[in-house]
């Protein structure tokens, strides 16, 4: 059987093409048309080729085709697990429907219900993450390491130094004009050096979010793998540092060990004893570049009075707090809780996480506004 006839190319390219802008790929119409145009131009017929001609024109740098390495490798094999499972509807997707597609316009009901049977996660994406039994989550545990991979590539494009900024560097582009006769043809600039934040998460693995801590926790391993300046915490009624094993052992492993790191896992939760031992023990975490990032229910059996003060003095020092609530909440409504609405007063943003839609959501409005503020 031919790649082209395994795989269904016609049908499934387009619907790649979604699930790897999602992913963090950035993936737009100008991508999508080179692409097309780059396979008119190639044997399809040869798995290898089709990679490759997909790969030079989505990936813009190493960081993307190490990223669209892993997109491609596990989207085409959900393709090949479904189409051994059932039988696929056969659509004909044109170069409108990329068009279409690349402007941000509504799927139909078909294309909706046709994305659905090409993912398998798809289906999950609307579901509450902590009402999933723990084999469900586990088996999502690969679509939490991807969003954390997307939000480490996310940040780290966004922090990169445009070549063509600064002060001309007089020396530097007289030496390149070398090259050239004399020629100044490549200008060198002086940039002046960007600090690059710090991240701190820390993360409720208390009883009540035990399920939904599992998830995430892959997500933050992802981040820690790719981000050196992240840092992760987590807290029931203590705090415990976690950096350093997410360094040391694979991700399936680090989920085995976490209870033996921190025996708390799973008890109660005292926040603001966790917060006010994060304030007084790694305080030299907290600088004017440092985004604090909290993750709780704020189901707190402790003094909120605690946690007032300890927050209060970690405002002073950072440049951001943010709070991701795991839980829906109805009519978009601000979520309520006594630990919540002790420290609303020096939040700079709040979330609601509970699914991965809703993920998908925070890391795009953290990585365009939350970083600036």
């Amino acid at each position: 059987m031919s790649f082209r006839k395994k795989y269904n190319l016609s049908e499934h390219l387009i619907h790649f093409l979604r699930y790897a802008r999602s992913r963090g790929l950035p993936v737009g119409v100008g991508e999508a048309l080179s692409a097309l145009r780059a396979l008119q131009a190639v044997p399809v017929t040869d798995p290898l080729v089709f990679r490759e001609a997909l790969r030079v024109t989505l990936a813009k740098s190493a960081a993307f085709a190490q990223l669209f390495d892993e997109l491609f490798e596990h989207y085409w094999q959900q393709v090949l697990q479904s189409s051994s499972e059932q039988q696929q509807t056969k659509t004909s997707l044109t170069l409108l429907d990329i068009r279409k597609w690349g402007e941000g316009k509504r799927q139909t009901v078909e294309e909706t219900q046709q994305q659905t049977v090409y993912s398998p996660y798809a289906a999950l994406g609307r579901q509450e993450i902590a009402a999933l039994d723990p084999a469900t989550i586990a088996w999502l545990l690969p679509v939490a390491y991807q969003l954390g991979r997307s939000f480490a590539v996310r940040l780290r494009r966004r922090y990169t130094e445009q070549s063509r900024s600064g002060l001309l560097a007089f020396r530097q582009t007289i030496r390149k004009s070398l090259r050239y006769g004399g020629l100044p043809l490549e200008l060198q600039f002086r940039q002046r050096e960007r600090q690059k934040p710090r991240f701190v998460f820390v993360c409720d693995v208390s009883r009540s979010m035990e399920r939904f801590a599992r998830f995430f926790l892959h997500f933050l391993y992802a981040a820690v793998q790719s981000l050196p300046a992240t840092e992760v915490f987590v807290f029931s009624t203590e705090l415990q540092r976690l950096t350093p094993w997410m360094h040391r052992s694979a991700p399936e492993q680090f989920h085995r060990i976490l209870p033996e790191i921190f025996p708390e896992h799973g008890g109660g939760t005292r926040i603001g004893t966790a917060f006010a031992q994060f304030r007084l023990e790694y305080a030299a975490l907290l600088s004017s570049n440092t985004h604090l990032i909290v993750v709780s229910d704020g189901l707190d059996f402790g003094e909120t009075t605690l946690l007032q003060t300890a927050m209060r003095r970690i405002a002073q020092r950072v440049r951001s707090i943010w709070w991701l609530y795991p839980l829906p909440v109805r009519n978009q409504q601000q979520p309520q809780t006594a630990a919540l609405a002790a420290v609303r007063q020096w939040l700079a943003g709040e979330a609601t996480v509970y699914n991965i839609e809703s993920l998908e959501r925070f890391i795009h409005r953290f990585v365009r506004k939350g970083v600036s503020g």
